[in-house]
């Protein structure tokens, strides 16, 4: 770190540094107008800010590592987003993986980085995989290297809007043209598994207790996924071409109170509901006496697909029921609360 007082000046610095798209500089050398100084933002809204490096501590202590804040802790790593002036980056864009090429194995490594199954710490790969230079990795940059790739091979117009549509524990979509991707959020009981669809560029997810995110790209069939229990969509993105389009979810066509996930609970659990058109809607927990514990909802709805959690810390171990009431519509299911 630079310490005023002890340096003179900037002109026995090294040559500076290059950060890379997703730090920002903010301090140079008035001499050479190399970057002396960068921030960068964290996932979590955090800032780790770094300034030159001294040379002589470098070069009287060659084993002197250099520490910062990440989001996993103090890391060395935290030094992978500044590149030194000998020390271009010289990627492609989209050459995620530094082999040379585009290609599938590169859209493999964005979307593992996305999933956060496999992350990106290489400075230099990180700024591959940003193939659209917008500071980050995200489903646009998979588009964006799609397409490099299938450059002449696709035929139709890029769509302009999607429609997700759920039945029977399977996610299809209609759309009025192609649809480079889709990003899914979904929330479920802890032992639904998914298959997704095999009529796509590439289809991946990963899982997070009750939480899973699924990437699907250039799906070639209507199919996205289908779930081995219930699921609720909570999340959901779709690209085409250099941008994100319009995406929603279908009206469902009746009324339902889905199973409650995970059950048995400790100590919260998330109830999905389906509205097939605007109504007063109450969904309201009782304990086995007939007592009511909790009131989750107790308003008027818009059609739609929705979820509410409840989180029952305050209440005892035991069998519970949560009733939803929509006009003539009634249903309950059991919950265990297992503390």
């Amino acid at each position: 770190m630079y310490d005023p007082e002890y340096e003179i000046g900037f002109t026995n610095w090294m040559d500076g540094f290059e950060p890379t798209a997703d730090a920002n500089a903010f301090l140079f050398d008035n001499a050479s107008g190399s970057a002396v100084g960068a921030w960068k933002a964290w996932a979590n809204g955090n800032k780790t800010i770094y300034m030159g490096v001294d040379p002589l501590a470098l070069n009287s202590a060659p084993t002197y590592v250099w520490w910062g804040a990440t989001l996993e802790g103090p890391s060395k790593r935290a030094l992978d987003w500044m590149l030194w002036g000998d020390e271009p980056c010289s990627l492609q864009n989209g050459d995620a993986n530094g082999d040379s090429n585009v290609d599938v194995l590169d859209v493999v490594m964005e979307v593992a980085h996305i999933l956060g199954t496999n992350p990106i710490t290489d400075a230099c790969n990180f700024s591959a995989a940003d193939a659209n230079d917008d500071g980050g990795v995200d489903v646009l940059d998979v588009v964006w290297t799609v397409n490099m790739i299938l450059t002449g091979g696709r035929i139709g117009d890029l769509a302009t809007s999607s429609v997700i549509n759920v039945k029977d524990n399977s996610a299809t979509f209609t759309a009025d043209g192609n649809v480079d991707a889709f990003q899914i959020t979904v929330s479920h009981d802890a032992d639904v598994t998914f298959t997704m669809t095999e009529h796509a560029f590439l289809a991946d997810y990963a899982t997070n207790g009750t939480s899973t995110m699924m990437i699907i790209v250039v799906p070639d069939s209507h199919e996205l996924f289908t779930a081995s229990g219930e699921f609720v969509i909570d999340e959901y993105l779709a690209a085409a071409g250099d941008g994100y389009i319009n995406v929603s979810l279908s009206v469902p066509s009746e009324f339902a109170l889905n199973a409650a996930y995970p059950n048995p609970f400790n100590p919260t659990t998330t109830i999905g509901y389906a509205v097939p058109k605007s109504s007063d809607v109450k969904v309201i927990v009782y304990d086995m006496l007939g007592r009511e514990a909790a009131v989750l909802v107790n308003s008027s709805v818009e059609a739609g697909n929705y979820s509410v959690n409840w989180n029952a810390s305050d209440l005892s171990s035991g069998m519970y029921m949560v009733r939803m009431t929509a006009g003539d519509f009634v249903s309950t299911q059991k919950l265990m609360l297992v503390k």
